[in-house]
C-alpha cells in the first residue's frame, strides 16, 4: 500500500514531538472494503500514525448546486474515529457547474470562492465538533476534524489554471478559512501543500510563499504544510529550515509546518 509520510515539524529543534507527529496520505483507503480498511488503519496506528490526509472531492460530495452526498466520507471518517486517527481533509476539485469558463480543467479555482466557502461550511457542519455526523451515531467513537487544508498544490500550473497566483490563493484562504472558522472558531486552516518544484509551469517555492505573504495571507492560515519530495533526510531538513527562516523574516514565528 503506497503512503507519502507528513510529518509536522517544530519550530524549536528542542521541541518535544507532540503525540500526533506522524501523519500520513493512504487514498485507497477511502474505497477499500471494511475489513482491508480497518486492518490497514490498525496497523498504521500502531506504528504512530495519528492522522491521515484525505482528500474530500468536491465534485463528488456536491452532486448539484447546495446538494451534498456525505455517504462514502462518513464511513471513513468513522472508520478513523474508531482507531483513534483525526482526518486532515483537503478540499479540493470543484465540480463542472462550478467552473470557470471555457474548457476549464477541474483543478482550477471555481468560478466564484463564495460556492466554495458555502462547500467547506457543509462539510465542517458534518464533521467538525458539533457535526451531524457525531449527533447521529451518539454510541460510536467520536473524533472531530478541526484542521483543514484548502487546496493542493497552486503553485503548480496544473492546479491553477496554468497560471500560478499567491494573491489569488491568499484570497482562497480568506474567503473558505473564513468559512471554516465562522462554523468553528477553534478550527486550524492549514495552507495547501506546496512543493519545491522544477516545473517549468510551476512558480517556484520561495516566490510563491513571498507573494502569499505580500498578500497578507499570514491573516488567513494558521500552519503552512510543505510537500518535501525530498530524496534523503539532509534535504528535507535543508528545506524546512529554509521556509522556517523565511517565514520568520516575515514575522510569522507563530505559524506551524505541516
Amino acid at each position: 500500500m503506497p503512503c507519502v509520510l507528513v510529518l509536522a515539524w517544530a519550530p524549536a529543534a528542542q521541541a518535544a514531538a507532540p503525540p500526533d507527529f506522524v501523519g500520513m496520505t493512504s487514498e485507497d483507503l477511502l474505497y477499500a472494503p471494511g475489513q482491508d480498511r480497518s486492518a490497514a488503519m490498525n496497523q498504521q496506528h500502531s506504528v504512530g500514525v495519528r492522522l491521515i490526509r484525505q482528500v474530500f472531492d468536491w465534485s463528488g460530495i456536491e452532486k448539484s448546486p447546495g446538494h451534498y452526498d456525505f455517504d462514502l466520507y462518513d464511513t471513513f471518517v468513522r472508520d478513523a474515529a474508531a482507531k483513534g486517527i483525526a482526518v486532515l481533509p483537503v478540499l479540493h476539485n470543484p465540480p463542472p457547474f462550478y467552473w470557470r469558463g471555457g474548457s476549464q480543467r477541474p483543478w482550477c479555482p471555481p468560478r466564484q470562492l463564495s460556492t466554495m466557502a458555502e462547500f467547506a461550511r457543509a462539510v465542517v457542519r458534518r464533521y467538525g465538533p458539533n457535526g451531524s455526523l457525531w449527533r447521529e451515531n451518539p454510541g460510536a467513537p467520536s473524533l472531530p476534524i478541526r484542521s483543514w487544508q484548502i487546496w493542493n498544490e497552486p503553485n503548480l500550473g496544473i492546479y491553477w489554471c496554468n497560471r500560478p497566483n499567491p494573491r489569488e490563493y491568499a484570497s482562497m484562504l480568506r474567503v473558505v478559512g473564513g468559512a471554516i472558522k465562522i462554523e468553528d472558531s477553534g478550527a486550524k486552516i492549514v495552507t495547501a501543500g506546496l512543493p519545491d518544484s522544477k516545473l517549468k509551469s510551476a512558480m517556484p517555492l520561495d516566490k510563491f510563499i513571498s507573494g502569499l505573504y505580500k498578500a497578507r495571507g499570514k491573516r488567513y492560515f494558521d500552519t503552512l504544510a510543505i510537500n518535501g519530495y525530498a530524496t534523503n533526510n539532509a534535504q528535507l531538513s535543508e528545506l524546512l529550515h529554509r521556509v522556517r527562516r523565511h517565514m520568520n523574516r516575515k514575522r510569522d514565528r507563530r505559524a506551524g509546518i505541516w
